[in-house]
């Protein structure tokens, strides 16, 4: 299918009166407008992305109670851990909470990644289990995930854990009952930016936590250097999770792609440039990271546990960071491999069955596939054939696990949940969604 560009409509005088008012080239100005800015003063806060753009985090809902709590806790000297997600996006934001807190002075503070294929997205009952009553848990603040643990949070009370929340995904009809929910989007919320990713979330946590431990407005100088340096972890997590690239974001990625170049990076993410072929670049690009960084640390997830790319990001010696990071560059490898395998198989199905024409949607399953590929799989359908795809990898209990991809326009996420009585599990935002789905209803 060739694509056709249609170009919008635009009011060459407008254009040009925001080109001389900005002082920028007419094309600039047109290109601008087509994106809705059209005044100077929108044009140029757009083009000069200043770091005093990012708001204050205790606007965000829950960030300056769930602060206050941690701040507690670590005063208190009481166990923390930090439960992330297994993708860029909870890794990074992991990384980022778990260095805040050491460095804020915690002391009982550790993560915690659960296995992709053992135990699947999000918070899960024996995982909580396991981190009251095994490692002595009594704060978790989750990074990524957890806005869908109603059950779960509920556990949580039952086993005398403190649970704070921090999210960014969909909210569902049921919020829940944790000690602190912070989320960009919770109902009331007057928070001027919707669309950070779960490490941007993070980050305006570790903010306001900073800024506890200085002079309650701003944070101390080594806490300040920290947060400064913190932005690279959020620019790689935004541009991996593919969030919209405006408002916050756009500064946290502007900001980022300049200290990943550094030379004042982290020995992780010098380590990941190696591997990647970019180290010694003086200018990094956005596909540099999603198509460079990003790949190396989501097959920790997909193909083993993410718990090493989170050792990789946060460890000062280079000699280790080298070593996990080539161990990363070798589960990409294998991943790539398997990816080649399983879309060739797809496509041959696709083909097989008359192909994509005349198909609102592509729903492909299959015993032996990696449940940790199957989301790529999807998107590399979605880009051959211009239709929501569901790929399942199906498992001998009967039971596939499944990930889905759509096309611009198309509510994913609502759709599979119009059909949830025939699913065991959904999750995600609107472009991706993930579900487990028994194979009668296949």
């Amino acid at each position: 299918m060739t694509p056709h560009w249609r170009l919008r409509p635009h009011d060459s005088d407008r254009v040009q009166a925001l080109s001389r008012g900005a002082n920028i080239p007419p094309l600039v100005a047109q290109l601008l407008w087509n994106r809705g800015i059209v005044e100077p003063a929108q044009a140029r806060a757009f083009l000069e992305i200043r770091r005093d753009g990012l708001h204050d985090p205790a606007t965000l809902p829950g960030v300056a109670e769930a602060a206050e709590r941690i701040v507690r806790a670590i005063r208190e000297r009481r166990k923390i851990v930090i439960y992330g997600d297994y993708d860029v996006d909870g890794v990074c934001g992991t990384s980022l909470l778990w260095a805040c807190l050491k460095l804020a002075g915690a002391t009982e503070v550790e993560y915690y990644i659960p296995h992709r294929i053992d135990e699947g997205y999000g918070v899960n009952a024996e995982a909580l289990r396991h981190l009251a009553t095994e490692r002595g848990a009594s704060l978790i603040v989750t990074v990524d995930c957890g806005i869908s643990a109603v059950a779960e949070a509920r556990l949580a009370r039952e086993l005398g854990v403190e649970l704070i929340i921090t999210d960014h995904h969909h909210i569902g009809e049921e919020l829940p009952d944790a000690a602190v929910l912070v989320h960009p989007k919770l109902p009331g919320s007057n928070y001027p930016f919707g669309d950070l990713c779960g490490c941007g979330v993070a980050f305006k946590l570790a903010w306001q936590i900073c800024k506890s431990f200085g002079d309650g407005k701003k944070a101390s100088p080594h806490l300040r250097d920290f947060l400064l340096e913190a932005m690279n972890l959020v620019a790689l997590a935004t541009v991996a999770d593919v969030v919209p690239l405006g408002g916050e974001n756009r500064i946290f990625v502007r900001h980022g792609l300049r200290g990943i170049a550094s030379d004042a990076a982290s020995v992780g993410l010098k380590a990941l440039l190696d591997v990647s072929g970019l180290l010694g670049r003086d200018r990094l690009s956005t596909g540099n990271l999603g198509f460079g960084l990003a790949p190396r640390i989501n097959a920790a997830g997909r193909m083993e546990c993410a718990r090493i790319a989170v050792q990789m990001l946060t460890t000062r010696d280079p000699a280790e960071a080298i070593r996990l990071a080539q161990e990363l560059d070798a589960c990409n490898r294998r991943r790539q491999e398997m990816e080649r395998s399983i879309v060739a198989q797809a496509r041959a199905m696709v083909e097989e069955s008359g192909g994509a024409d005349d198909r609102g949607a592509i729903v492909l399953g299959q015993a032996g596939w990696h449940p940790g590929v199957i989301g790529i799989v999807a998107s590399r359908l979605v880009d051959l054939y211009h239709r929501p795809a569901i790929v399942v990898a199906l498992h001998a209990d009967g039971i596939g696990q499944g990930s889905a991809r759509s096309i611009p326009g198309l509510h994913l996420y609502e759709a599979l949940r119009a059909c949830s009585d025939s699913l065991a599990g959904l999750g995600g935002h609107p472009p991706p969604a993930g579900r487990k789905v028994p194979l009668a209803a296949l």
